[in-house]
């Protein structure tokens, strides 16, 4: 009897609905994969290497100053009084700007000058009392001398006397004794004459020398009371306030009944005063301007006096001026832990446009090489190993080939190539990669190391189809 055949289980109808949507999500990847596949492009942007100049420069950031300024600050006290100036005023060499008044200096002079005189006075008695010295001493030096000479001549004549009592025939002793004694006598009265001698010319020398010391020091007293006189009246001239050198009011912190001196310096901002400084009055000869401008300490190295300088200005568009390094600041200055270091610049042609306080960036010009090879900085990779390279591709290529350069200095775009490159190349600059899914490109290195590529440049651009 044959086996009973099993029964069919009849599918329900979520069953159906589940494999409806396994073949069609299997359908659709596959058709994803194939159009993804066939659209998905890869383009290599190229500019062209060549041979030309490179200038490397440094920037440098600052403001328009004038080359040759003074601060009109008079170093008295007083009032400020007949102010004739204000703030812009063209003014010319010794013009007076303003009058101090003080009548304390007055009196200072009138004091100086009764101490000068009294020197005077002291001087020419101490003169007076240095030739009487003088005289004194040759006089009763003089008298010793003679009183010594004199004595002298005695002993010579008391020994004659003695030699020819000595001498006498027949020999008389009272003789003899009575010129011994003359002798004797006169030896002593030389040798006391000696003394006085020595003692009038130690006296005399001494009185002498102390007379020098006191007109000496009269002499000392007289200058110095003379340079006191001197000094009190150029304070006093001092009142009267001149313009040191031709040029404009910059600054102007004073006006009429304010008090100059280290107590009392008025700053005002307001009317046809300006700025915050305590020097009274600044003036700028505008005919002369350079600019100062500040640097990183890390280009501090590479700047020298007399490199050239291009600048530009905010205030005068389309304005260059060229000018040189004129002074580099030998200490930098630290401001929120940034160091930078100043630079003078001066300009080689005046510009009457400009005017101090305007904004001045600098481009100090540090290099320059000529007839190097220069690729676009955009073009230059680096691999895990540190290598420099670019990419280079060949005519009719769908690829480029990695080529290892070593590479020179750098400019604001293009990087100049040492060896590797002849100048006739083309370098690849950026590597853009595209597909359906709209996939942004990237360059990527040997070694693994991805870089985004730089900005489109000018050349070619190739495009191979994706596998």
């Amino acid at each position: 009897m044959p086996e009973p055949r099993a029964r069919r289980k009849k599918r329900g109808p979520w069953g159906m609905v589940a494999l409806v949507v396994a073949v069609l999500a299997i359908a659709g990847f596959l058709v994803y994969s194939a159009v993804g596949k066939r659209s998905s492009t890869t383009r290599y942007i190229t500019a062209q290497a060549s041979r030309g100049t490179l200038t490397v420069a440094v920037a440098g950031n600052g403001n328009v100053v004038s080359a040759n300024s003074a601060a009109v600050d008079p170093g008295v006290s007083g009032t400020v009084t007949m102010l004739s100036v204000s703030l812009g005023s063209k003014v010319k060499k010794g013009q007076r700007l303003f009058v101090i008044d003080n009548p304390d200096l007055d009196a200072s002079v009138m004091q100086a000058k009764g101490n000068y005189q009294q020197s005077l006075s002291s001087l020419t008695k101490a003169a007076q009392g240095k030739t009487q010295a003088r005289q004194q001493k040759m006089s009763s030096v003089a008298q010793a001398k003679i009183a010594y000479l004199q004595a002298k001549g005695s002993v010579a004549k008391a020994e004659q006397s003695l030699n020819q009592a000595k001498s006498a025939t027949p020999s008389d002793p009272l003789s003899i004794e009575a010129a011994q004694a003359s002798y004797d006598a006169a030896v002593i009265a030389r040798k006391s004459a000696k003394t006085a001698y020595n003692q009038a010319e130690d006296i005399a020398e001494q009185n002498y020398s102390a007379a020098v010391r006191s007109y000496e020091a009269a002499l000392t007293s007289k200058n110095s009371s003379y340079l006191n006189y001197q000094n009190a009246i150029a304070n006093a001239d001092m009142r009267i306030v001149t313009a040191p050198i031709g040029g404009y009011v910059t600054t102007l912190s004073i006006r009429n009944g304010d008090q100059l001196g280290s107590a009392a310096s008025s700053t005002r901002t307001s009317g046809t005063t300006s700025g915050s400084s305590t020097t009274p009055i600044v003036i700028a000869d505008l005919s002369q301007l350079q600019a100062q401008v500040q640097i990183a300490e890390t280009d501090r190295p590479k700047v020298k006096t007399g490199q050239k300088v291009e600048l530009t200005f905010d205030a005068v568009p389309n304005l260059t001026v060229t000018g040189h390094v004129a002074e580099i600041d030998a200490v930098g200055t630290t401001s929120q832990n940034v160091v930078t270091y100043g630079v003078n610049i001066t300009f080689d042609v005046q510009d009457k446009r400009l005017n101090p306080g305007m904004t001045a960036s600098a481009s100090i010009i540090t290099k320059v090489d000529t007839n190097v090879v220069l690729v676009p900085t955009a073009a230059i990779k680096t691999d895990s190993s540190g290598a420099t390279y670019v990419q280079v591709m060949d005519t009719g290529a769908t690829t480029p080939r990695d080529v290892t350069v070593v590479t020179g200095p750098a400019g604001d775009t293009d990087t100049e190539i040492v060896s590797g490159l002849t100048g006739s190349e083309n370098v690849v600059t950026q590597t853009v990669t595209s597909g359906s899914a709209g996939a942004a490109g990237t360059s990527t290195n040997r070694g693994g190391l991805g870089v985004i590529g730089g900005g489109a440049g000018a050349g070619a651009a190739f495009r191979t189809r994706g596998d």
